[in-house]
């Protein structure tokens, strides 16, 4: 189900498309709805396969409605018909004399009260040692109109604390890290204390894994869609993925289990999975195109909630290790040299990659890097190369980022970016690749990361919002990780800091996708607490949407346009507060 703010109309259009994803013109479709008003309730598709643009108009108050739509198609004699999801493994049907036959899809609205999360978490004490005992105190809030159901945040605590308590008691799991918080009403708030003793035996270095993504080539948390292109290793996807003329696991030796793996919605239109079976939880969409060595199976998947998570703390954990080395920028190339012969950990400025034309990596044989990457969008291209280590030590963790675009280049690394959409186009990463979302027609070469990455003795621990519902309503999650940090020092005393880790500027992102139809998302962050207005403009300066007018509290948002309703061209979208204005360009093309 898809959620818009209350009273709002909804506009849609319907797609029609044959088993071979291609669109379908002149099909007649005929709408009705549940509730509310439909402007056109009889539409035929263009040569595009795509109806006009409809307006769903709801009555005062309404919550919910569900559209349908019925398409009706005649199909010609000879048309054969096979099992979706075993194309080739099933007896084949052909028809004989031509008839019509429909197809009908329900989709339900709904019109909610956004809600909107804000987490901090503190300490009780400034300065401790060897034995004491701490209590942290975390809190969720809910700014927004509407209440959240379902909310869970992730603190895993440092091993250099021992976990005693936590209250209330019951919602805390100190194996897991995550807090049941249940329900959060708008203007509510949520509190969970969590009493620690500081154990400085524990502080040998900790070593980290990537956890559920270790086996696989790509590692999606959320969505994938790749047009053309392959994967030569395992590609998991938590949610939805869109692959065609696409090849997954080709470098990998036979009988290698699942190969593809896709927590809820798979479509594939055409290509093969080498070396292993396809894995889907809940729905796939398929041809006789698409082939699964060792076949297409609906079954239970692995637990993506819980690699997001680990994941998450684990880029956070890798962006608090000591800097061993410095950077240095020449002529456009960016040099980082390192000495270690264990470990080197660089810290690279996002405006660096993105202005140079080549990156180079110079470390002792066999030492492992972790390149961490700050800032919250990078574009990257141009040379890359490893020299005296492996390629398979090395690690990029872009643990800020939100958008990563990677484009005419060959990454020999493996690549962390939990939080980020990689944007990639074209070009190879050679390399495993874990990242929210991706989109383009980049390859990804089989090169699994093979580097040891110690902790050292500062280690911090931070407190995120994971989940939250609100109905089926997808709302502004305002999660700026909140933390504490415990530098552990066991000869002498040990500090404890407090703070929320917020943006450090007021800034406005490239929508993606862009180009866009219809729909795109805009990012943005705000530093300080202040009124926020976001307006989409056409290029003779007409108002088209205001996307969000209203105060906000510092933190990154995300907002989606629909723009079912507008016609193909360029559009200006600006922010502005009563200290800044951005202003940015996307393209429409329908």
């Amino acid at each position: 189900a898809q959620s818009f703010a209350i009273g709002s109309p909804v506009t849609f259009t319907v797609k029609a498309f044959n088993d071979q994803g291609l669109a379908m013109p002149n099909v007649q479709i005929t709408l009705s709805v549940t509730q509310g008003t439909l402007s056109q309730t009889n539409v035929t598709t263009d040569v595009t396969g795509v109806s006009p643009v409809v307006t769903l108009t709801p009555t005062s108050g309404q919550t919910t409605a569900t559209i349908t739509a019925t398409g009706v198609v005649g199909i010609p004699s000879g048309t054969k018909y096979y099992h979706v999801a075993n194309p080739n493994g099933k007896q084949k049907l052909i028809l004989a004399t031509p008839t019509t036959d429909s197809r009908t899809i329900n989709k339900t609205v709904n019109w909610c009260n956004s809600f909107n999360l804000v987490v901090n978490k503190v300490a009780d004490k400034t300065v401790v040692t060897d034995g004491d005992i701490i209590t942290y105190t975390i809190k969720v809030k809910n700014t927004g109109t509407g209440n959240a159901q379902n909310v869970e945040v992730s603190d895993q605590l440092a091993s250099i604390l021992d976990f005693i308590s936590a209250t209330p008691n019951g919602v805390y799991n100190p194996t897991t890290g995550i807090w049941n918080v249940g329900t959060v009403n708008a203007n509510d708030s949520a509190s969970l204390e969590i009493k620690v003793k500081v154990n400085y035996g524990n502080t040998t270095a900790p070593t980290y894994d990537l956890g559920a993504a270790t086996a696989f080539n790509l590692f999606v948390i959320d969505t994938l869609i790749q047009p053309s292109s392959d994967a030569e290793g395992k590609v998991a996807v938590g949610g939805y993925a869109d692959l065609r003329n696409y090849s997954v696991g080709d470098k990998l030796p036979a009988n290698s289990g699942d190969v593809l793996v896709v927590g809820n919605h798979l479509t594939f239109f055409s290509g093969r999975v080498y070396n292993g079976r396809t894995t889907y939880e809940n729905f796939i969409t398929s041809t006789t195109q698409f082939t699964s060595d060792e076949g297409i199976f609906q079954d239970t998947v692995l637990d993506f909630s819980g690699a997001e998570n680990h994941l998450l703390n684990l880029s956070n954990q890798l962006s608090n290790l000591a800097e061993t080395d410095t950077v240095g920028f020449e002529w456009g190339n960016v040099q980082l040299t390192g000495t270690n012969p264990v470990q080197n950990v660089f810290f690279v400025e996002d405006s660096l990659i993105s202005k140079a034309n080549n990156f180079t990596i110079d470390v002792p044989n066999n030492s492992t890097v972790i390149v961490n990457v700050k800032g919250n969008s990078i574009t990257w291209k141009g040379g890359f190369s490893v020299v005296g280590t492996q390629m398979d030590n090395v690690l990029i963790n872009f643990y800020e980022a939100d958008t990563v675009k990677v484009s005419d280049i060959n990454i020999t690394a493996s690549c962390l970016a939990p939080k980020a959409v990689l944007d990639f186009p074209h070009g190879l990463i050679t390399g495993q690749v874990m990242v929210r979302c991706m989109f383009g027609a980049g390859q990804f070469n089989l090169s699994p990361f093979n580097g040891t990455v110690n902790g050292d003795t500062t280690i911090a621990n931070f407190a995120s919002i994971i989940s939250a519902t609100q109905l089926s309503m997808p709302s502004i999650v305002d999660v700026p990780v909140s933390m504490a940090r415990v530098n552990a020092n066991p000869t002498g005393t040990t500090g404890v800091e407090n703070g929320t880790v917020a943006p450090k500027e007021f800034n406005l992102l490239q929508n993606y996708p862009n180009p866009f139809n219809p729909s795109t998302t805009i990012q943005f962050t705000v530093a300080t607490q202040e009124a926020v207005k976001l307006v989409v403009y056409n290029l003779i300066g007409q108002e088209v949407k205001t996307l969000v007018n209203n105060v906000l509290a510092p933190g990154k948002y995300s907002i989606s346009f629909n723009a079912s309703e507008l016609t193909s061209g360029v559009y200006i979208y600006r922010i502005s507060s009563p200290s800044n204005t951005i202003t940015k360009k996307m393209t429409l093309l329908k």
